[in-house]
Formats: structure tokens, sequence, C-alpha cells
């Protein structure tokens, strides 16, 4: 979910003639301590005839020092920098026992150490008043500080101020109004007062448009912007310095940038310097500009992209008509509850869909009965009115569990495709279509993984009966050809036995024909039930699928899919399709086939589909060599062995794909907990591919050895020439610190801070690094097993 911007800001100071400019002090370089990641940074000063020195001032911060040589006409300072927008959780942190409550009282150590960030003014009337107006109740820190930031920020009006310099505390409590910084140096000496060092603050600060509006409260700036900015930081025991920003009454998060912090504010000026006495126009610019942004569920598309999907939709539905072909597509969405929704009261308004919210069996998730749409357009008006109404009664798409990882409501979204009655039906009309999806679907394990939850028990043809695959193909074989009218009851008796769940149930098959061409009261309605399909958290990825669908029935019915023979996929299943890098490479096949018969589908439309299946964990670049670590799926319930038993998942178990460029493998290799990946070629020079399963957290087996965990996992780039490791990174399966969360992320922006979190681009294994030989598992070539690693080898 990280976004690239680009900063930009250029300050211009134009003089009446040429005259000596003095030393210049620039702090306009990012702090270290910035926890917003700046991938690139560049300052560029005007007259091009100048000395530059870089510095670092007694607090850590960065300055570029100017030397001009020549008189100047002119002084243009101009950075640009691109920053990582990813969302980092503000409270992330823990206190010392000392430190819990305020008021508390430093060490004598740390007295020392902060003196000069517990400096105050002499007292003032109107500061004394404010100051004692605060309740000195002893209370959690954090309450403290997020009350006091707030109250502040409501008892200031934000003033845009150009002059230069700072209002003194007395006299921004006295007009009631103040500059960012003025806020920010009164919030400076209260926290100094109340026996908190504190430190003034100048930074940039970002703010971009929000995906969704707020269904409570302001949604935020209404476009993208960046400007000069100004806040306090707190020194707590256990935290180290964190952020209050007075002005909007919330702690730093991913948008402040620091630049320079220091006890005095004038030690933080962007710019100071002496210039002679002359004339000046004085100019100043800033802007900010997305140049790269991942795909998401809260942006699926960009607005060019789905006026290309609204396109191709029509183009398809011309194709169908065309073609006689009848085809209606209908669905079963589900919902869940957030914050105590209740979605009953839905059911009574005129404008919620025919059926209404409905709850299921399962606590807090609501289903809906979505009637089959005769056209693109028509599920495109039905799907946006449907997700809007959810979000307007509090309902999401989505789950989050503990650690932060996404998923579907947990109840599925079955397709129902036919025609408005059985004798419209395109699958009874012309059962090869049937035949096409079946087998198209068995031979691209995409179709199956990309959009289906393991966690939803509805298993492949050959994920159940070791013979099924043999028995499918003269099933499938008996079906007739186009033009060849097909005997009533046919359908289901050739296939219903083997469209199957583990237990043998048709009625929990990925395929379900239940509802086909049975013989039994109410059975032969002509629909065809693709199960096991994920709920899509956004309506539009949802309806990306629908098109998918759409797509595919044109092309069959026009050019039918008849292999000679189903892959045999055996235990690539579970090996090879359990990492992203191959999902995504047979998808790309489908779109290709899609492409190359007159359907312009984008594999762009399902990048945030892949995303919400494959979050990425991290990644890092070690010496030119990129590391790249993404969630991989692990076999759930229903999703067994081919011999046809279901398995009972251990939960404990977890999946992760390394994809890394760059590599030598002549020279280096990768390894976790010191053991040697199988590292697949993609065919792409230095680019190769691993799994790696692991145990997340200690299972209860009845054997230590055998239920212990395997994180952290700590990955190496490790040279074999000088037996060392250059670099590498850590995983952690649950939060580093020990934080144990009670309850899911309220959000994704929470959610993308939890999984953030545990992941650290440093964390390489120290001195000398002797891998032992690599082990390649005949049945799952590509999976390093954490499990049968030899005790002692991790």
């Amino acid at each position: 979910m990280s976004i690239h911007v680009a900063l930009n800001h250029v300050t211009h100071y134009r003089y009446d003639r040429a005259v000596d400019v003095g030393p210049q002090v620039v702090r306009l370089r990012p702090a270290p301590h910035s926890r917003t990641r700046v991938l690139s940074y560049a300052l560029k000063v005007s007259p091009a005839q100048h000395f530059i020195n870089w510095q670092q001032d007694p607090q850590g911060n960065y300055l570029a020092r100017l030397v001009f040589p020549e008189k100047a006409t002119e002084l243009r300072i101009e950075v640009d920098l691109v920053a990582e927008i990813a969302v980092f959780n503000p409270f992330d942190f823990f206190l010392e026992p000392h430190a819990q409550q305020i008021p508390f009282a430093y060490t004598d150590e740390e007295q020392h150490e902060l003196a000069p960030y517990l400096e105050t003014l002499a007292l003032t009337p109107r500061f004394q008043a404010y100051l004692d107006g605060i309740d000195r109740t002893p209370i959690p820190s954090i309450d403290f500080l997020v009350r006091l930031n707030q109250q502040l920020s409501q008892d200031i009006r934000y003033l845009l101020r150009m002059e230069p310099g700072v209002q003194t505390p007395e006299h921004t409590l006295l007009t009631g109004a103040g500059s960012c910084r003025d806020s920010a140096w009164l919030l400076v000496q209260l926290m100094r007062r109340l026996g908190i060092a504190a430190r003034f603050v100048s930074g940039y600060l970002i703010q971009l448009v929000a995906d969704e509006q707020a269904l409570d409260g302001p949604s935020g700036t209404d476009v993208d912007f960046t400007d000069l900015h100004a806040w306090c930081e707190v020194y707590l025991p256990g935290a180290g310095w964190i952020g209050l920003d007075a002005t909007s009454g919330l702690f730093a998060g991913e948008g402040h940038i620091p630049l320079a912090c220091s006890p005095e504010p004038s030690s933080a000026a962007p710019i100071s310097g002496r210039v002679e006495p002359c004339e000046v126009t004085f100019s100043h610019r800033m802007s900010v500009q997305r140049i790269w942004q991942t795909p998401r569920v809260t942006w699926p598309l960009s607005e060019e992209q789905w006026a290309d999907m609204l396109a191709l939709g029509q183009r398809v539905d011309a194709d169908l008509r065309a073609e006689d072909v009848r085809l209606c597509i209908g669905s079963e969405p589900t919902f869940v509850a957030m914050d105590g929704a209740d979605a009953a009261t839905w059911e009574a308004r005129s404008d919620a869909p025919a059926s209404g919210f409905k709850a299921t069996s399962m606590p807090g998730v609501f289903k809906v009965d979505v009637p089959p749409s005769t056209s693109w357009a028509q599920s495109v008006q039905g799907v946006d009115e449907l997700y809007e109404q959810a979000r307007q009664g509090r309902l999401e798409a989505q789950r989050f569990m503990i650690d932060g990882r996404q998923t579907g409501t947990g109840a599925g979204n079955p397709l129902l495709l036919g025609g408005t009655t059985a004798a419209d039906s395109p699958f009874l009309r012309r059962p090869d279509l049937l035949r096409s999806l079946i087998g198209y679907w068995h031979d691209h394990p995409a179709l199956s993984y990309l959009f289906s939850g393991t966690a939803w028990p509805t298993p492949r043809v050959d994920e159940t009966r070791g013979d099924a695959l043999y028995e499918l193909e003269i099933a499938l074989a008996q079906l007739p050809v186009p033009g060849v009218p097909c005997p009533t009851g046919l359908i289901d008796r050739v296939l219903r036995h083997l469209l199957v769940d583990m237990t043998g149930n048709p009625a929990g098959a990925q395929f379900c024909i239940a509802r086909l061409d049975g013989d039994g009261p109410g059975e032969r309605a002509g629909l065809l039930r693709l199960q096991g399909l994920e709920m899509p958290p956004h309506g539009r990825m949802n309806l990306a699928l629908q098109l998918l669908l759409r797509s595919l029935v044109a092309r069959f019915w026009r050019k039918p899919y008849a292999p000679a023979r189903l892959t045999r996929w055996g235990t690539q299943l579970h090996d090879r399709f359990m990492l992203p890098y191959y999902i995504e490479r047979d998808f790309a096949e489908v779109i290709d086939d899609l492409n190359a018969h007159g359907y312009a589908v984008d594999a762009g439309w399902f990048a945030a589909q892949r995303a919400f299946r494959f979050p990425t964990m991290g990644d890092c670049v070690v010496e030119g060599i990129a590391v790249e670590l993404r969630h991989a799926l692990e076999p759930g319930p229903g999703r067994g062995s081919a011999s046809g038993a279901p398995q009972s998942p251990d939960a404990s178990l977890e999946r992760l794909q390394v994809r890394v460029n760059g590599l030598l493998a002549d020279r280096y290799r990768l390894a976790v907990n010191g053991q040697p990946l199988p590292l697949t070629a993609t065919g792409r020079a230095g680019e190769f591919v691993a799994g790696v399963r692991y145990r997340a957290w200690q299972a209860d087996h009845g054997d230590d050895v055998a239920g212990q965990a395997h994180v952290p996992l700590t990955f190496d780039i490790v040279d074999t020439w000088t037996q060392r490791s250059l670099g590498g990174c850590q995983y952690h399966a649950v939060h580093p610190g020990g934080r144990s969360y009670d309850s899911p992320p309220v959000n994704a922006n929470e959610a993308e801070s939890r999984r953030l979190a545990r992941f650290f681009r440093i964390g390489h294994s120290p001195g000398r690094l002797v891998l032992p030989a690599l082990k390649v598992d005949d049945d799952l070539p590509m999976t390093l097993d954490m499990r049968r690693v030899p005790q002692g080898g991790v």
C-alpha cells in the first residue's frame, strides 16, 4: 500500500543588485531519525559558483554550509526528494515502568542528558493561567499527551503567518491564534513546565487525498499537498522522541518528515545566514506529486483503467448478444459488521437490494442475494450501489487478522451463471461451454488460487480423489458437441459425483451443478454455481472478476476449450502454485489468451487482487541484490492431498515467497536461518524465487522439536568466496517488541502498520557463515520446509 511521492521545494531570493552573500546554513535535508523512508534526495543551489560542506549539528541534524566566493544577484535553493509514504503506527512503542503515568520523573542520567530540552522561559500571566488549568491527576502518559495535544489544537486557531520568527507563548495565548511554529513552541514550553523534555521540530508535512471519504468527521485534504511545518517532540523513556502536532491535535505520522530538531526554534530555521543590505524579492514554491503507488483494496483501479473496463464490458456484451448467448450473472456477496453495525435495518430501505442484508449463521456476517444481471451495465450499477449501501451501513467486505493480514469476509462470494430461465441457460443449450470452463479452470490454477481463499473449503477437482482427473476426462467426453441436443439430466448424471468436495458433497464443489440439470423438483434451473471465490473487498474488484468470466464465456462460445488431456499438476499445486510469482505468470497466460481472442483484458485490473491475496512483507537491497518477501499460500481446510482424505490444517504453519533480483548464482547464495534456499530461475537474468514454509508460533504437538517455532526468519545474501553475509533482512511472525494485540486492526491503515512493523531491513547473520549443502525435496522442489531442517541447523 506504499505510495512514492516526489516533493519539490524552491526558495528564491532575488536581489536588486550584485551583493555579498555570506555563509548560509541550510537545514532542508530529512533528519536521520525520520521514520518516513526517503528514497532519493537532491539539493541544487544557484549561483553555481559556491562551496558546500555537509555537517551534523550537536542534535544530529544535517546541515549544508554554503560559501559563495563571488557577489550574486540571487540565491536559489531547490530541494527535490522522493519519499515512500507507508503507514506506521505512531503509538507503537513501550514505556519504561517509571514513565507509565504522568507526572513522572526522569532518572538522574536522563535529566543530565536532556537538560537543554527542559529549559523554560520565564512565567507570564496568561501562560501561567493556562498551565494551571491543565489537569495533573495521574493518568497513563499516552492518554495525557493525546488530551493535551488535542486541547491545544482546539484552543489555538491556526493562522497563516508570513512574518519571520516565532511568537512568544504568552502572545499566542493572548491572541488565541498562531502559525504551526507558534503552536509548536507553545507546546514545547508547556511540556517542559510539566517536567517532560521537549524539542522544536521543523519539517515537511505531506498530506494525500484519502482513497475513501470518511463516514464520520472530516476526510482530510481535497488535494495532495505539502508545506513546511513545525511540531513538537517529547522524550518518553522507553519510546524515545515522539512527535506531537499541536496544529492538528494528532501524533506525527508518515506524512511528517523532520528536517531539524532543536531545543530552540532559531536553531531549526530552514535557512539562516548573512547577506549585504539590499532590496529583496522573495518567492517560495512547494509541490508534491504521486509518482508511483501500489494498487490496493481502497484504490484498485485508476480512472483510465476503469474507463477501459467499462468499454470492454460493453464490447463483450455486444458479442454475447450477437451470438445469442443469453448469459446472466448473479451473486451472493457477504459483508461483515463493523463497530457493532446492525444490517437488519437495511432490509426495510426502499433503495436497498430486493432481498436486503440477511444475517448468516456466522456471527456478524451478512449475505445479500443479488438478482441476476442480464448485462454488463446492470452489473456495474448493481455492484456500485450494493457496496456503497454496505459502506453507509458500516458493513465491510473484508476482515483483518490479528497480525494485520487482510482476508475475505469468511463466507465467500459465489457467482451464479445461467439464463433468465432454464431454457435460456447457455450451459444447457451448449454443454460444451461447461466443459470449457471446467477444463480451462483446471489447467490454469491461478483462477482457483488468485480469487479463492484457502480458508473457504472448496477444493479443485484434483484436490479430492486420486483418480478424479481420469474419471473427469471420461465424463466430459460424454457431453455433446455444439449443435447436438443435450438430453435432460445428462450433465447431472455424468458430473455430479465428480464435482464434489473432500467429503463427497456436491454442494461444496468448486463448480456446483446442483441447480443446473437435476431431475428433482426445482433442480433444473440451468444455473452453474461457481464457489470458493473470496469476497472482493472493493466493488470494482468484484466487477473485474465478473468481466473476466463474461469474457471467458464469450471466448468459449466462439471457440470451445477442448484439450486432449487435462494437466496432471500433482504436487506442483502445493509447491509452485502456492507462490504468487507462478500464480501471476499463469494468470498472465489467461490474459494473453483473452487478448488473442479479441478481448483486451488488462492484467493491471487485477493488481489490487494480487496485493490483497499476496501482501508484501518487506524488501531490501544489498550490493545491488534486491530481496522481496511476500505472503504465499498455505493449504487450508479442504485443500488436502490428492488422496481424497481431508487434512486437518496446522494453523501455526505459514508460507512466504522470496524473490531475488540481481543475484550472481555462481558466487552468491540466499539463505534463511543458515539454510540455503532452493532458488528457481524465472528466466530473467539474475532473478530467482523460492518458498519458505515455517512454523510461525509454538505448536502443541506433544513433541517440543516438532512443534518449535522457526521465527524470526533471518535472510542472508551470502558471499561464498568470503563466507560472509553481505547483508540481509529479518521477518518476525509476531510483533518483535512483544506487543500482544487483543483485537484485529480497525482499518486497512492499522493492518498495514502491523505488517510493516514485523520487518527489518537489517539483521543479517554476523561472522563467518558456511552454508550446508542444498537439499531439494523431490515432491516440493521450490519450497524449503523449515520443519525438515535438522535440530540445531537453524
